[in-house]
């Protein structure tokens, strides 16, 4: 697993920093999520990570060397100034107060937890600024960055097993969005889908069967607005999510499974625009 070092904020978010780390997150946001930015205790530590998929082992295992850690573990060590929470993984140790060391940092008492990653990890984005600004967030934390341009070749695959035929719009499209986290998981209990064909957490939906059956009515509304031939990409929104359209050029059609109207858009954050909350503050992706 591969830790990015974060030093704690204050000397009483030790704790935070180290779920940070292994969450892929700030400690800032640790806080904002546990509403706590004082000590941590174990409970939290450990309910944490398994609400994002980690195996935290139950026992509290004692150690005096290095040799004796599991590639993955958090770390309770009796330090001269106080108890304190630290990392270990794949033979460094990541502490929030001393760096990043080659073996453990001055303490008595040590204690180890065994983790174990999980196969789909999670990520937490802080929501803050305007809409836009959150919407960014959210994508970021996703996996989508400026300029990403992902290999399609197996999407294009796909769709011609569909005897379905790519536009260059959707093509694009699927360059620069496809592969990012599918699930976001808002604060206010709102789950939100970010779903490109095809569909990773459901492979058996085809997109011949949304083309010509599911949406066929859809695909001609949206094809008399746009004028030529379009082709659908997925589904992205909460409850009811847009199905998403794309003829030769980069704009976005939209229809709903429950709405005639065809939207369009000019890009994939006024998309989002059209049903992101103002009080969504946080979002949990995986």
């Amino acid at each position: 697993m591969k830790i990015n070092y974060i030093h704690e904020p204050t000397d009483l978010q030790c704790g935070q920093a180290v779920l940070a780390m292994l969450i892929g997150t700030t400690a800032e946001a640790v806080c904002e999520l546990l509403g706590n930015d004082r000590e941590t205790n174990l409970r939290e530590m450990k309910d944490t990570l398994r609400n994002f998929g980690f195996t935290v082992s139950d026992a509290r295992v004692p150690v005096k060397y290095k040799h004796e850690l599991p590639p993955l573990c958090m770390l309770s060590l009796e330090t001269p100034r106080c108890w304190h929470w630290s990392l270990y993984c794949d033979g460094t140790f990541y502490d929030p107060e001393h760096g990043v060391m080659e073996d453990f940092p001055e303490s008595n008492r040590r204690y180890y937890w065994k983790v174990t990653p999980p196969k789909n990890p999670r990520k937490i984005a802080l929501l803050m600024g305007s809409k836009r600004d959150k919407i960014l967030q959210c994508l970021k934390a996703a996996g989508w960055y400026e300029g990403r341009k992902i290999d399609i070749s197996f999407i294009e695959k796909y769709y011609q097993s569909q005897n379905v035929q790519l536009t260059e719009g959707a093509k694009a499209f699927m360059q620069e969005f496809y592969g990012i986290s599918e699930e976001w998981h808002f604060s206010k209990g709102v789950y939100y889908e970010f779903s490109l064909f095809p569909f990773r957490n459901v492979p058996d939906e085809f997109v011949y069967d949304y083309m010509y059956s599911f949406a066929d009515n859809q695909k001609k509304a949206v094809e008399q607005i746009a004028g030529e031939y379009v082709v659908i990409v997925g589904e992205i929104g909460y409850y009811y999510p847009a199905r998403i359209w794309f003829g030769s050029n980069n704009k976005i059609y939209t229809t709903h499974e429950y709405d005639e109207i065809v939207h369009v858009y000019d890009n994939i954050i006024d998309l989002i625009l059209y049903d992101f909350k103002d009080e969504w503050e946080r979002a949990t992706l995986y």
